[in-house]
């Protein structure tokens, strides 16, 4: 739905699978969708470089939920990768959150706020990031999967 947002707001989108070896379902659902909105696919594996950022985000947050740690030091460090090589000026995620003023706030619809998983972003990260999810309402999304 993420996706379909930023086309409809004129953005040439681009996907990133990130392979974890265990999801091939998801990556078979992320080409279909990907066909019909007639977007590119990139995979990624989690390899030996992003496997190590990882364990050393564990490491400085030790208390820190492993969602918050991931969607960090893989899932945006990566966009932002992928991003700088294919060069693509911003990155998005499905995550239900918005921003404002340079902070991650929770979606219109509170009640769906996954604003937390992003906690670990730094400043430059949330500058290269949209979030079109977090600006509508979570029913719409639903009805939008629907289509």
């Amino acid at each position: 739905v993420a996706a379909k947002l930023l086309q409809e707001r004129q953005c040439k989108v681009t996907a990133l699978f990130i392979n974890t070896g265990t999801n091939l379902q998801q990556l078979t659902y992320a080409k279909q969708v990907c066909s019909k909105l007639g977007i590119d696919l990139y995979e990624q594996e989690i390899n030996g470089e992003y496997r190590t950022r990882l364990l050393e985000g564990i490491t400085n947050n030790p208390n820190t939920d492993l969602d918050k740690i991931y969607n960090k030091y893989i899932l945006i460090d990566m966009l932002k990768d992928v991003a700088k090589e294919q060069h693509i000026k911003y990155i998005s995620t499905g995550i239900y959150a918005r921003k404002s003023n340079g902070k991650i706030i929770p979606g219109v619809n509170q009640v769906f706020d996954e604003s937390d998983k992003l906690s670990l972003l730094t400043e430059e990260d949330i500058k290269k990031l949209l979030l079109p999810l977090g600006e509508i309402e979570y029913q719409e999304i639903k009805q939008q999967c629907k289509l």
